[in-house]
């Protein structure tokens, strides 16, 4: 995803579309299989985060996209509480904030 998503999400209508395209690329995704990044610019955008060293994953299982797309779909409709001091990240344990992680 994009860090500069708001960006792009400049109105009701986009959210709407966004919204309407979660459920059937959620439906598409098979089990734990693997979901691999394709688009070149995708790719150029998460080499240029700045984690060091570079960060190499084109792919990402099934069940952590639908995790991700499901925090899209809560962010989007304003559903993620305020993380005064930290920020919302999804890994195998699904949605959290740095407020309960250990490290």
């Amino acid at each position: 995803m994009d860090a500069a998503l708001d960006t792009y999400v400049t109105n009701d209508r986009i959210v709407e579309l966004i919204h309407a395209a979660i459920p059937p690329i959620q439906d598409r995704i098979v089990g734990d299989a693997l979901v691999e990044v394709t688009d070149p610019a995708f790719l150029r955008r998460a080499a240029a985060v700045g984690v060091d060293p570079p960060v190499d994953a084109p792919a990402a299982l099934g069940s952590w996209v639908r995790k991700v797309l499901g925090a899209l779909d809560e962010l989007l409709a304003g559903q993620l509480p305020e993380v005064p001091g930290g920020y919302w990240w999804v890994d195998d344990q699904g949605l959290g904030s740095t407020r309960r992680r250990n490290s």
